[in-house]
């Protein structure tokens, strides 16, 4: 049996990435909800979700998020707006300070890259308030990048689900 604090030998990682993905699927099945960036394919849309998404209160996240994707559509017109002081929509969200990162990051975009979104990770993560974890989520949503994410609540959900398999016997 594999104790949760060992690490793997080299031939269990697959199995047991494959076991921890089938967990986290069949628990987002019972449980998951849908959000309006889920489904985008506006590579604009999905940093500014994920600079939205850092306030944990997701219902409070989705009026902003809708109300930006449909007043400032590209990274031009958001710069623009924050630049002349509708940062109010952010304000209650507590993000004011990281939508500025965002803004100062959409401003470099179109500076430097005509408007599109880099696709080079070093890139990304050298834009204003998008760091490791960020510049591979974006990534990995944008364009498939190959790191898989595990945020704070995948997480949470995987270590609950290991703990239960083992008092279970089940994993290893």
């Amino acid at each position: 049996m594999i104790q949760i604090n060992q690490q793997p030998k080299r031939g269990e990682m697959r199995r047991i990435s494959e076991k921890l993905a089938i967990s986290m699927v069949n628990w987002f099945r019972c449980n998951g909800r849908n959000f309006p960036w889920q489904n985008t394919t506006n590579l604009f849309y999905i940093p500014v979700a994920h600079v939205l998404l850092r306030q944990p209160q997701t219902t409070r996240v989705v009026t902003t998020y809708n109300h930006l994707v449909t007043t400032d559509p590209n990274p031009a017109s958001l710069t623009e707006a924050i630049v002349n002081g509708s940062r109010k929509w952010f304000e209650h969200l507590g993000l004011v300070r990281r939508v500025d990162r965002l803004a100062k990051s959409a401003h470099r975009v179109l500076r430097n890259y005509k408007g599109n979104l880099p696709l080079d990770l070093p890139v990304l993560q050298s834009l204003s308030g998008f760091k490791c974890f960020s510049a591979q989520a974006i990534l990995c949503v944008a364009f498939n990048y190959p790191p898989p994410m595990i945020d704070q609540g995948s997480g949470q959900v995987l270590w609950r689900d290991l703990q239960a398999a083992e008092k279970r016997g089940r994993l290893g």
